[in-house]
Parts: structure tokens; sequence; C-alpha cells
């Protein structure tokens, strides 16, 4: 006997995988308060150091009353060594100030974002003390004179 198109199957292990990852997304912040990287403790007892994932040359720090969640990435290969990474949601602006400093850090991100897909290669501007190389594969950094 054949089942007709409209009895129900049971989801397979797939969908049940599909379904649960769509919910988990669902459940993440949108991404506008979310940054991963790199993490170490800081000398004090509030808060963390942040750091690109693929570089320690910066550290940033964070204080803990700015995290709203954080969450444990894998270990990050940096230079001969390695650091935790993480993902920190950070809790949203609340004063105008706070509103507008995140404004114009989510501008230079978009402006980052625009440079690192090449639509704006040809416009770095290197610092004062540096100077503008190319690598064999077009990729264009600044780096000190």
């Amino acid at each position: 006997m054949s089942r007709s198109s409209s009895e129900a199957t049971a989801p397979s292990a797939q969908d049940v995988s599909v379904q649960s990852f769509i919910e988990e997304l669902r459940k993440t912040p949108s991404g506008k308060h979310v940054v991963y990287g790199m993490v170490k403790a800081t000398d004090s007892a509030d808060g963390l150091l942040f750091a690109h994932a693929d570089s320690c040359e910066h550290w940033v720090q964070i204080p803990s009353s700015c995290i709203a969640s954080i969450n444990r990435g894998p270990q990050a290969p940096c230079k001969g060594h390695s650091h935790p990474t993480a993902t920190i949601e950070l809790k949203s602006p609340g004063s105008d100030l706070e509103k507008t400093l995140s404004s114009l850090a989510n501008l230079h991100f978009s402006r980052l974002n625009q440079l690192f897909k090449g639509r704006l290669a040809s416009s770095l501007i290197c610092g004062p003390n540096q100077h503008k190389v190319t690598d064999q594969y077009g990729n264009e950094r600044c780096e000190d004179d």
C-alpha cells in the first residue's frame, strides 16, 4: 500500500539538524553588537582584553559591565603561539554618546569591510612614517618606514 503525499512522514536527522540550526539563528543576536576575536585576562579584575582573531598586535579592554554574554571559541594560532577566542555580545548602547560611538564604529567597520572586499583597495591610506606594500597576491597593507 503506497502512502499519499498528504500523509506526514517522520523528519530525517538532517531535517532536524537544519531546523535546530535555524532555531539557533533566531536566538542569536542580530550581530549588530557582536564581536569575535582573541581574548585574554587583564591585570585588573574587571573585564578582558580583546584583539582581532588574526592578530594579537593591538588589544582593547572591554569592561565586564559592557558584556551581555560571552561564548568561548577555539584557540587561535598567532605568530608561534595561540590565544583563546570568544564571541562577545556587547550590551546595547544606552546614552546618546554610546549610540554615537556605536554608529561611528559601525561606519568604520563598513568602510573596512569594503576595503577587505577590494572595492576601495586603491584608497588605502597609510599613517605617518608608513608606506604601502603590495604582496604577491595583490593585497595592500601599510608597513612602518
